[in-house]
């Protein structure tokens, strides 16, 4: 027969939503004191509430607090004053959770709402330069047969990531990205450099033209381009527009 199972077993398994955001950081729904040992046992030393509504209820914060596990709860200030998602919201909880001596950590909510947390792990990925089609996929990984709200998307679709403070020092996951952004733009940056036409080129350019003869356009030094349009870096716009009207005789 299968082994009986202790309370402490039976008091230690995941919340809802448990998943792996990038190293050292996690996600889930709201936790409850029966979580905590879960917690622990996964070297959880931050919970991260992103909901304005706070963690109080008191088994909670007593079963955290006796497993060493601090709460901040970034959002929880002025919340009257703020709606459900805001960049203000988002702004804040990730200059929170992109700090590395608070890992490993867990982004979650106190009302367990699955669109708060959503939106602060969907900001995130903006910050990581994710494409709106892979964000709003895994918003669908773990909200299923939920609707992707249209002030979501528009909330997403908005928001700037330049907005957020960074702190001096950030997780190694989120500091090789942005070494590999660089690269990638100084690359892209090379390739078009080399795009452009040599000094040879642009040479060989400038002689394929022949002259107007001067008497035409009243002495004026104009060149004709083979297979361009008039053109002289001495001739103003008013006189390029001239040409253009001008009549010749047979």
């Amino acid at each position: 027969s299968a082994p009986r199972r202790t309370g402490l077993m039976e008091n230690s398994y995941p919340p809802e939503g448990w998943a792996v955001v990038e190293a050292g950081m996690y996600r889930a729904a709201a936790i409850s004191k029966n979580h905590v040992l879960f917690l622990k046992s996964r070297g959880i030393r931050t919970v991260v509430n992103v909901s304005l509504t706070p963690v109080d209820r008191p088994s909670l914060v007593k079963a955290l607090a006796q497993a060493q596990i601090q709460v901040l709860q970034p959002c929880e200030l002025e919340a009257e004053h703020r709606s459900l998602v805001s960049e203000e919201v988002a702004k804040e909880a990730l200059e929170v959770i992109l700090r590395p001596d608070l890992f490993p950590l867990l982004i979650t909510s106190a009302t367990g709402n699955d669109l708060e947390v959503h939106a602060t792990v969907g900001c995130l990925r903006k910050l990581q330069n994710w494409c709106m089609s892979s964000i709003f996929y895994e918003f669908r990984i773990f909200s299923p047969h939920a609707p992707i709200y249209d002030g979501y998307k528009q909330f997403l679709e908005c928001f700037d990531p330049s907005l957020i403070t960074l702190p001096d020092e950030i997780p190694p996951w989120l500091e090789r990205h942005f070494e590999l952004l660089a690269e990638e733009r100084h690359l892209l940056a090379r390739e078009q450099l080399q795009s452009l036409p040599s000094p040879e080129e642009l040479f060989a350019t400038a002689s394929d033209v022949s002259p107007l003869p001067s008497s035409l356009v009243g002495g004026l030094d104009v060149y004709v381009p083979r297979q361009a349009p008039l053109a002289s870096k001495r001739m103003t716009a008013e006189e390029c527009a001239s040409l253009s009207r001008f009549e010749f005789d047979d």
